[in-house]
């Protein structure tokens, strides 16, 4: 292998690393702004799944505050929303400019990939609050 050939391939495994990088760090940001919805959302599960027991174990949870416990969560998850919303306001601190709209726009455009995650952040900052 020549050393032209060397250089060819090292300079197209940079690109290929810095393309990867820059998509997995849009995802990042995309994760951060969207995670108060995807909190909340399964904050509010919690209080639907309350409906699914018996009213004996509904009275219970109630005598133990489990329901202000759940609104100290919203609490802390807004709180730790607006953190996040802060930390991505200006992504050029970061690095490069990246935008990761346009960032996500060009992944889709080039793949339709499958959701193969679930969301639940939130739950372990929000449990480390209320203990």
């Amino acid at each position: 292998m020549t050393w032209k050939k060397v250089i060819s391939s090292e300079i197209i495994n940079i690109f290929l690393l810095n393309h990867i990088e820059r998509r997995q760090f849009a995802n990042v940001i995309d994760t951060f702004k969207n995670y108060a919805q995807y909190s909340l959302s399964a904050n509010n599960r919690r209080r639907k799944d309350i409906y699914l027991l018996s009213q004996g174990d509904q009275d219970l949870l109630g005598s133990l505050g489990y329901k202000e416990k759940l609104d100290a969560i919203d609490k802390a998850i807004l709180a730790n929303a607006d953190f996040l919303a802060q930390m991505v306001e200006d992504t050029e601190i970061f690095g490069d400019g990246l935008d990761p709209q346009t960032e996500r726009d060009s992944e889709q455009s080039t793949s339709e990939s499958a959701h193969s995650h679930t969301h639940s952040s939130g739950e372990l900052y929000a449990s480390l609050v209320l203990q």
